[in-house]
């Protein structure tokens, strides 16, 4: 598994005091909102007698409550309460790093005996229409999902748009990659095609952000490994611009919607060329296998 940050929800999903069943990196989770409303995410299963404490569990005074026999666990994953004799070892669940912001649970996937060594970015969408969102379950690695952001290529035949190109060179930063891409001028100038800044964060988000024509946009997709061979894909697709821009949200979601839906096809049934053929126009690609495999493959694991 990639380390680094992963949405497991969308922030609505998780309502006041609420509990949530999730699944990431080929395990169980339960996420969970406080009555403050912080959210947090414990593996999921008791360690009394293995109940799921995502299925019936309740959020007590600043803990969760296990379904089964009611021992309650606090957001530091420490036992807090036996309703009933002793026991004569410490009882605890494993605590996930949690962030949350912009509308999405992020989990840190990393060693749990070390801190998150780098945070995502915090968007600055006032003004922005309220996101809208989709989620997929396909099969599949997160690692395809990001490569996309860097694809020129694959525009003219997936999108039916141009093909594209970096502009300068792409701006490398630890966890984040950054490049802007415009139409080739020598690609089928009869088909669309809008420049656009694609931005990489970790191996958990690929962002890609436009302006044009009096609009703003900007569309985000969620990789999360569930298992390995399987990732569930959460969009989010927002706009600015002046007069009606929920209206406007509306149609630019349909119409990105259908362009992420078109990329499923390719990524559920192609396979990982570790040593790919690469044309000399597509030595982004190259540069983001390394930035990928450096910055968020564990050592000792291959792509």
């Amino acid at each position: 598994m990639p380390v680094g940050w992963f949405a497991v929800a969308f922030s609505s999903e998780l309502a006041a005091q609420a509990v949530l069943p999730v699944e990431a990196f080929g395990r169980h989770l339960v996420a969970w909102r406080d009555e403050q409303g912080r959210a947090h995410v414990l593996d999921a299963h008791c360690p009394h007698l293995g109940a799921h404490l995502g299925v019936g569990g309740v959020v007590v005074e600043g803990s969760i409550r296990c379904p089964f026999h009611g021992w309650r666990f606090d957001a530091a994953g420490r036992c807090v309460e036996v309703p009933y004799g002793r026991f004569t070892v410490r009882a605890g669940v494993r605590v996930w790093p949690v962030r949350e912001q912009n509308g999405v649970v992020l989990v840190w996937s990393g060693d749990p005996d070390r801190e998150p060594d780098w945070e995502m970015p915090i968007l600055d969408h006032d003004g922005w229409a309220p996101d809208l969102t989709a989620e997929w379950i396909i099969r599949g690695y997160a690692q395809d999902i990001c490569e996309n952001g860097v694809d020129g290529a694959h525009f003219r035949w997936v999108h039916r748009s141009r093909m594209m190109a970096a502009v300068g060179a792409a701006e490398i930063d630890g966890p984040v990659f950054r490049v802007e891409l415009a139409p080739r001028p020598d690609a089928d100038p009869d088909l669309p095609g809008v420049p656009l800044r694609s931005e990489l964060h970790g191996p958990g988000m690929v962002m890609a952000v436009h302006s044009g024509a009096g609009l703003q946009g900007c569309y985000r997709l969620y990789p999360t490994p569930l298992d390995d061979e399987r990732i569930i894909l959460r969009g989010m697709v927002s706009v600015r611009a002046e007069g009606d821009a929920e209206g406007l949200n509306q149609l630019v979601f349909d119409a990105v919607r259908e362009q992420w839906e078109s990329d499923i096809p390719i990524w559920e049934n192609k396979i990982h060329r570790d040593r790919p053929l690469l044309t000399s126009s597509e030595r982004l690609i190259g540069q983001f296998r390394r930035w990928y495999r450096t910055n968020f493959i564990p050592e000792g694991i291959t792509e």
